[in-house]
């Protein structure tokens, strides 16, 4: 297959088998991020969105190629530590364009002795039209039918909607900031993220509830039906090394920091949880 991985080796790593399993180099470890995304019903680190650093997404050929390769390998590395289920990486639209992708990403899984779940491709700004539109449909198809994730970010801005979680075949949408910001006691915001985890719900997705500054907003939302939560409050973005220290720490049984607060307590929910019978009432939900 003439992908774009077949020539390339990860940073400090040979192209031989055994440099697969050769240390990446501190250089390459700095270029990338792994922000931790907890589960809200456990408490527990759930999976990881992987960043490059300076760069909000990955959108060309060579970045892709490195940040996937990357990751992949670091997933494949911890599953002797603990159980990260799976790693995201956010895709502009605009990257799945290339008719060569999808079997380029599946060439690159399958080296790496994974299944295809434990990668999730997070669309952005999935605002194409006509032709390329088409492409990249047939891309996320392809990845979906495969096995991988397809997870839509940034739901409800830009006109980033129903149509799209169709076209996607989306498992996961991604709530930002914009809808989550005082939602600890702001009823309004309430009412308006309720509406869209009932939304969810009646469509079998899962919800990531992103930008989470304070720990009034982590202890709220945790109690309402999110599925992970991940920002500021829930942990800061932490290199490969620091993730395998924190798996070594959770596999002894140390608990994630925060991790009571932000795993789901029906016995002792916060103030502001106590407040969802009447908001659920406003919005007219069950």
């Amino acid at each position: 297959m003439a992908g774009i991985w077949k020539a390339a080796t990860l940073p400090g790593r040979r192209a031989s088998g055994r440099g697969l399993h050769e240390p990446i180099s501190a250089r390459a470890s700095a270029a990338f991020l792994f922000h931790p995304q907890i589960c809200c019903d456990s408490g527990r680190i759930a999976a990881f969105r992987l960043s490059a650093t300076g760069r909000s997404g990955v959108d060309h050929g060579s970045a892709l190629r490195e940040t996937l390769q990357y990751g992949l390998a670091a997933l494949r590395g911890w599953d002797g530590l603990g159980a990260v289920s799976f790693l995201s990486i956010a895709l502009p639209e605009q990257a799945l364009c290339d008719p060569l992708l999808a079997e380029d990403v599946l060439w690159e899984i399958d080296r790496q002795e994974l299944a295809p779940d434990r990668l999730e491709i997070e669309v952005i700004d999935p605002h194409l039209r006509g032709t390329a539109r088409e492409t990249a449909t047939r891309t996320m198809c392809r990845l979906a039918m495969s096995g991988c994730r397809i997870a839509l970010g940034d739901f409800g801005i830009a006109g980033v909607g129903l149509e799209e979680l169709r076209r996607v075949q989306a498992r996961r949408m991604r709530v930002g900031r914009r809808f989550l910001a005082g939602c600890d006691s702001r009823v309004a915001q309430q009412r308006m993220i309720l509406a869209i985890l009932a939304l969810a719900e009646h469509l079998g997705l899962e919800t990531l509830g992103d930008g989470v500054e304070t720990s009034e907003e982590r202890g709220f939302l945790s109690q309402i039906g999110f599925t992970a939560l991940q920002g500021p409050a829930v942990g800061a973005p932490l290199t490969s090394c620091e993730v395998e220290r924190l798996l070594l720490d959770q596999l002894r049984g140390a608990a994630w920091p925060g991790a009571r607060s932000q795993c789901r307590d029906v016995t002792t929910p916060s103030q502001s949880a106590k407040q969802l019978p009447q908001c659920r009432a406003m919005a007219n939900f069950p």
